[in-house]
């Protein structure tokens, strides 16, 4: 890795330099990359990197971002959006930075003319960077295309760690949750079967990082409100309005215990009740209104997290999305069911499972062997 040496201007002093903000966080990110490059050598001359051809991959996109940060970058003017069929003379750079980036296979950069070819390659570069994939080359996609080499030899570095806390070697099925890019793959003896976007985690409910297995599938299933929610949205509401249960479709039980007996949440005084509504129960009913939607994949763990469909679609029109409680809302929930109890003894393809739905009647399916999910 080489770095220019610094140049002092006119009036400035060396001790100036370790007073500025700048020049540190410069020497952080720089102390960063070293680290992270000799943690990666580490690994790899103690054998300890993982074998799965995920990392393999980032391992090698590691190398080549280390080759290519010794070369001059190439920053692309901002400026007006460039549509699909114009000609703009910054087409050129961005046919060189594509192709150097592996997203445009052809090598010309002398036509400013953006054609379908380079339509098809932002949009996949739109893909991978979490921006709409439009192929409007707008100032995001500029921003994402003119990101210093150093920022992204640290972004590899920092999800080769992330990949060194899953096994050295993956199963032949599980599924892969990428929590900061808000996306979910089915892989298949190395192979991606179905990809598909998710909602995960808010800032202050974070999706946590953590490997399990689902054990069952849960159609048309109850939502039994967690208490943190049940105390700190559904309380605020039934002292509002204490007919909220009904209209939600939810049912208070007098305690979590299998023989619960039901109650009238109507002959309850809700302002003289505080924390100690998280000892009932709230159930809402399947039905369209349901926070989990028409299917859940449990996978049993401490933090309460499992995979569901949603009935609030329009949220995977948003890049950023990070509006859960920490659970996985599922963008094609009904494809994900047939990858899981593709294996069964039962023929689940996606004939079967339409019917499954179409019966609004809760059908619990239990895998004879749990497949697991890995959230990095």
């Amino acid at each position: 890795m080489y770095l220019k040496p610094l140049k002092l201007a006119q009036k400035q002093t060396a001790r100036s330099l370790l007073n500025s903000p700048a020049v540190w966080l410069k020497a952080l990110l720089v102390c960063a990359l070293i680290l992270a490059a000799l943690t990666f050598n580490l690994a790899r001359a103690h054998h300890h990197e993982p074998q799965h051809i995920h990392y393999q991959r980032l391992s090698q996109a590691f190398e080549y971002y280390q080759q290519w940060s010794q070369q001059n970058a190439e920053i692309i003017p901002y400026g007006p959006t460039i549509r699909p069929l114009s000609h703009d003379e910054r087409i050129k750079s961005i046919r060189r930075s594509l192709s150097r980036l592996g997203d445009f296979l052809q090598s010309s950069a002398v036509s400013s003319f953006y054609d379908e070819a380079l339509v098809s390659a932002v949009k996949t570069f739109q893909k991978r960077h979490g921006l709409t994939t439009d192929g409007l080359i707008g100032n995001q996609t500029l921003m994402a295309l003119n990101t210093p080499q150093h920022d992204r030899l640290q972004q590899i570095a920092v999800n080769l760690k992330r990949w060194q806390t899953l096994p050295s070697s993956l199963p032949q099925r599980y599924i892969l949750v990428n929590i900061p890019a808000f996306h979910l793959q089915a892989v298949e003896q190395e192979e991606i079967v179905l990809e598909m976007p998710v909602v995960v985690g808010t800032r202050e409910n974070k999706t946590p990082v953590f490997n399990d297995a689902i054990e069952y599938v849960d159609f048309h299933p109850f939502w039994n409100v967690p208490p943190s929610i049940a105390y700190q949205e559904i309380l605020p509401a039934l002292q509002k309005n204490p007919n909220y249960l009904a209209s939600q479709h939810m049912r208070l039980f007098s305690s979590w215990r299998e023989d619960a007996i039901e109650l009238n949440p109507l002959i309850i005084n809700w302002a003289t009740i505080g924390p100690q509504i998280k000892a009932y129960k709230i159930r809402q009913d399947p039905g369209p209104w349901n926070a989990l939607g028409q299917v859940k994949f449990v996978l049993p763990n401490e933090y309460g997290i499992y995979l569901h469909d949603t009935p609030h679609k329009q949220l995977f029109e948003c890049t950023k999305r990070d509006f859960s409680h920490g659970c996985i809302r599922l963008g094609n929930p009904s494809s994900l069911a047939e990858f899981v109890l593709a294996q069964e003894k039962e023929m689940f393809n996606a004939k079967k499972i339409d019917a499954i739905l179409s019966r609004k009647q809760r059908t619990v399916i239990r895998l004879k062997k749990p497949l697991p999910v890995y959230f990095t």
